[in-house]
């Protein structure tokens, strides 16, 4: 991914970048649990993040960090990762982090970078309460296709489509 004015994508990940990862965003109760509202399985412990992020063959994930500053914001995800689908998106920015415009700045990079790989269109899914990414993703041009009739943790699945 081309970095963008104000955030670079960090693809080759060493222990540093992933100890503060989970520093700036995942340590603490309120960030854990910020991080972990709106997904289907919780990241509680780093090691889990650590294997999460370094995971080869179904997804390519990059940290997102803001240039200026040089720390580590989040996190942004496409492929197979979200039980059942491919061809996701996925994006996740820590709490001290939202309401800048990180999101969609990084959502439009990841959506540039899939066009240029070939792609002609791509899904996000999220909870239907998750009311931030469905924002940022209606902001980005995807277009809701309603509840996919999963549930996780109570919450009902939305499916989203971009045509690239």
């Amino acid at each position: 991914m081309e970095e963008t004015e104000r955030l670079i994508f960090i693809s080759e990940k060493s222990q540093e970048i992933l100890d503060e990862l989970w520093k700036n965003c995942f340590e603490g109760e309120e960030n854990n649990r910020h991080m972990n509202a709106f997904v289907p399985f919780p990241v509680t412990q780093q090691q889990q993040l650590d294997e999460f992020i370094n995971y080869e063959g179904k997804f390519k994930s990059w940290i997102i960090k803001r240039k200026k500053e040089n720390d580590a914001i989040g996190f942004v995800i496409h492929g197979h990762f979200f039980p059942g689908h491919n061809n996701d998106i996925g994006f996740n920015i820590g709490l001290k982090y939202t309401k800048k415009g990180y999101a969609t700045e990084t959502l439009n990079a990841l959506l540039k970078y899939l066009k240029e790989k070939g792609y002609t269109e791509t899904y996000g899914h999220c909870y239907q309460n998750n009311i931030a990414s469905i924002k940022t993703m209606e902001k980005c041009g995807f277009i809701n296709s309603g509840k996919t009739g999963k549930i996780y943790n109570g919450n009902y699945e939305l499916k989203f489509k971009k045509t690239l």
